[in-house]
């Protein structure tokens, strides 16, 4: 009789779909899940900067349907090389590289934002905000009467792509060499051979190594993003700036973390809880990495004011953002009935969680202050209120949001639950906060 035909490989978005519906794959879910935030960052873009209708029909196709799948294979080919991520997500179920590439997307969607936003500042339209002036019409009529794209198809535009994705290389690299060099110069020959951070970053039963590298890539990327919010005419010079700045905060967030590693988790190794996959170190790390990047995109320079001032004064608020985030650490350790270091190393992943979580806040508290205020005198009391604020959260959602237990035994019974909750209440609390600061302040970051 005839041969039965081959079955049809079902296409990526049946595949994911069919995998969330029928098999309750929750890679494929986080995945397709982190695609949206992607998706919806790219979209927002030209409603935030309040330009016309046209531009939103011309930019939103652009990016997705050409941009996007360009970066996807950018990533795949030269970020992610070991293997075909997609396969691995629907088939092995490997939540750790779903994560890791949606993180990846989302970065690259903020990035496209950002370049965006900083070459619409140049419109005769536009307000600092980057919205249409208030004497310009609001109503639907004269969004649809609004024909000029933004001036995004320039040559600034083009260097600082290729300069923001050249780093992305070097920002594995610098990951890459953390893992080579973990026990000294002497072994690093032997354990370059040995060594593949590309099959790791793959591997389904090594999920702590993705999540650290996910919010490294994160947070690298909020430098990144500090430094782009400012224009330069001068191209080459741009170009440079842009460079200097971001090898500059890349070295500043490589300190902070340093230092976070040998006064957060003292005694602990963490490149070795890493290789053994222990999820609490790598969603503590990750934890960390954004939350030092939130506060260096604050304290990011970029291509305004003189190099030499600019960067006095990064230093400056980055040790003092520093200093507060390591007291403010100290202080909740001592509001905890449990050993966060200790249950960190035993693989504790809910407390792994409300660390993470905590930091991040705190780093949004920092930061607000940093980018509206230039005054040390204002920076500092307005953290500390901040600070304040976190410190009595906690004890609201101990007794309001989960009345009968506590949130100190929920964390030490490895419940992601209410370590998610806790972290989900102080980050919204702090971007609430920084909303009131930023209707306080008067500031312009490129002046």
């Amino acid at each position: 009789g005839d041969a039965t035909p081959p079955p049809q490989a079902p296409s990526r978005r049946r595949s994911m779909v069919a995998q969330i519906e029928a098999r309750g794959n929750e890679a494929a879910g986080l995945s397709l899940g982190l695609d949206l935030v992607a998706a919806g960052f790219l979209i927002r873009t030209p409603i935030h900067a309040g330009y016309s209708l046209v531009a939103m029909v011309v930019w939103i196709p652009a990016v997705l349907l050409v941009a996007m799948p360009l970066m996807h294979l950018y990533l795949d080919t030269l970020i992610l090389r070991a293997t075909d991520y997609k396969a691995n997500i629907i088939h092995a179920r490997n939540w750790g590289a779903a994560l890791l590439l949606g993180s990846l997307k989302i970065l690259s969607a903020v990035l496209l934002d950002t370049i965006y936003q900083t070459n619409c500042q140049s419109g005769p339209l536009i307000n600092d905000n980057n919205c249409l002036a208030p004497q310009y019409p609001n109503d639907l009529g004269g969004r649809l009467g609004i024909s000029a794209l933004p001036d995004v198809f320039k040559w600034q535009t083009l260097v600082d792509l290729f300069v923001l994705l050249g780093l992305m290389l070097v920002v594995k690299g610098i990951f890459y060499l953390r893992f080579v060099l973990r026990d000294g110069l002497g072994e690093a020959s032997t354990n370059a051979k040995t060594f593949s951070l590309d099959a790791i970053l793959a591997n389904p039963e090594n999920n702590a190594m993705a999540i650290s590298f996910a919010g490294y890539c994160m947070g690298q990327g909020l430098v990144m993003v500090g430094v782009c919010t400012c224009t330069d005419d001068d191209v080459g010079e741009h170009a440079g700036l842009l460079f200097a700045w971001t090898s500059i905060g890349c070295g500043l967030m490589l300190i902070s973390q340093y230092i976070n590693d040998k006064l957060l988790v003292r005694g602990l190794n963490n490149t070795s809880a890493l290789l053994d996959d222990n999820i609490a170190v790598g969603v503590m790390e990750a934890g960390s990495f954004i939350a030092t990047g939130v506060v260096m995109y604050s304290t990011m320079g970029g291509s305004g004011g003189d190099f030499a001032e600019d960067l006095g004064v990064t230093v400056l608020y980055w040790a003092l953002a520093q200093l507060l985030m390591l007291g403010f650490t100290v202080i909740y350790r001592f509001m905890t009935v449990f050993d966060d270091l200790e249950q960190i190393k035993k693989g504790n992943a809910a407390a792994g969680v409300s660390a993470a979580m905590t930091l991040i806040s705190l780093a949004f508290g920092i930061g607000a202050p940093i980018r509206m205020y230039t005054s040390v005198a204002v920076f500092v009391p307005v953290s500390l209120v901040g600070l304040v604020i976190l410190v009595a959260l906690r004890v609201i959602v101990d007794k309001v949001m989960l009345p009968g237990d506590k949130l100190d035994d929920e964390i030490m019974q490895v419940n992601w639950g209410a370590a998610i909750i806790e972290g989900a209440v102080a980050l919204a609390i702090a971007l609430i906060t920084n909303t009131y600061i930023k209707q306080a302040a008067d500031f312009d970051q490129c002046a």
